[in-house]
């Protein structure tokens, strides 16, 4: 450690080494971002895929991807942004990604900060067309608003997607619903009878009589940051609850293709028990309304749902508990207030 100033220049304290930072490969690579799939975080990050700023094209002129690299970077406004580089090696690209990305054609949705909901086309082998958020440059999210067609770069791996090169090709005509407001905490929902995937209903809002957690979700998800964690997070979330004590209820935002039998297999696999959680299927109108409490986008032009993080607390009695809108939430915290809405 450098005590004085003088010190620095003859001995050269040294700046934290590369090899003390993030370890991967690279996916994409221009003048103004880079894609890394990280296989040593160094604890530094959140996943194992990273987009960041690059404002020195410099440091990946000559980065192809498969080049393994360590690097440095700082959180900027809250997005990472490059500042050193150096390359390690070269190596296959990993399983689930594809050699220049995959393109993507769209209309966006929403814009909120760095992520870009777009409804889009169908993926070729990777997913069909649905509406779903994407995380993409701060600059490039605030050069595009919803109505705006796109075409973009799609970067995957197994940690989940990044949308790069996003240019507007034109304005389309998307209407988004807004006539239904989001609950406010305390509000009640109005009843509505949700249809099971075993056969039977379930009564959620005004008169349900017992603490319900309700979220949404749908079984082809393909980001594992999106409906596979939060399937993961109710399994947690199960364990702690007794049956007739709390009740769970995902409702599908693909009711087209989360039919029943697809439904039921889909809770098998993720071991929901069916004394405290189900998988439900509304009709489109009603999927609507409740995404719309649940304060969610919905495109009138097709009925489609923009994929957004919702999970809904509520008492006994239908009244909004809280509403979460990540897979952040606290475990201790909903059983707190199941809990006490048990009591109110």
């Amino acid at each position: 450690m450098c005590m004085f100033p003088v010190l620095l220049f003859w001995f050269g304290c040294s700046q934290p080494s590369l090899l003390d930072g993030p370890r991967g490969v690279v996916l994409y690579a221009s003048s103004d971002a880079l894609v890394v799939q990280h296989d040593d975080t160094k604890g530094r990050l959140v996943s194992g895929l990273e987009l960041y700023i690059v404002e020195d094209d410099g440091l990946t002129v000559d980065l192809v991807p498969g080049d393994t690299i360590a690097l440095q970077f700082e959180n900027v406004d809250g997005f990472p942004t490059l500042r050193a580089i150096a390359e390690t090696g070269l190596q296959p690209l990993p399983t689930g990604t594809t050699a220049g990305g995959d393109p993507l054609i769209g209309t966006v949705v929403r814009v909120d900060g760095s992520r870009v909901t777009v409804d889009h086309e169908a993926i070729p082998g990777v997913m069909g067309p649905m509406v779903m958020p994407f995380i993409t440059l701060p600059s490039e999210a605030a050069a595009v608003h919803p109505g705006d067609k796109i075409v973009g770069t799609l970067i995957r791996s197994t940690f989940g997607f990044r949308l790069v090169d996003l240019t507007t090709t034109g304005t389309a005509d998307v209407a988004l619903r807004d006539d239904i407001p989001a609950l406010k905490q305390g509000e009640s929902l109005p009843a509505m009878q949700v249809p099971l995937e075993n056969g039977t209903t379930w009564a959620i809002g005004e008169g349900q009589g017992v603490p319900t957690v309700v979220t949404f979700l749908y079984t082809r998800c393909p980001d594992p940051n999106f409906c596979p964690l939060l399937a993961s997070r109710l399994q947690a979330l199960q364990a702690q609850l007794r049956p007739g004590f709390a009740r769970i209820i995902a409702i599908t935002i693909d009711p087209e293709n989360d039919v029943a039998p697809v439904l039921q297999r889909y809770g098998d696999l993720v071991g929901a028990n069916p004394e405290i959680w189900h998988f439900g299927r509304l009709p489109p109108v009603q999927l609507q309304q409740l995404a719309m409490f649940a304060g969610m986008s919905v495109t009138v032009r097709d009925g489609k749902i923009s994929h957004l993080l919702r999970m809904m607390v509520f008492d006994k009695n239908g009244r909004l508990v809280e509403n979460y809108t990540d897979n952040d939430w606290d475990l201790e915290r909903v059983i707190r207030q199941l809990n006490q809405a048990t009591q109110k």
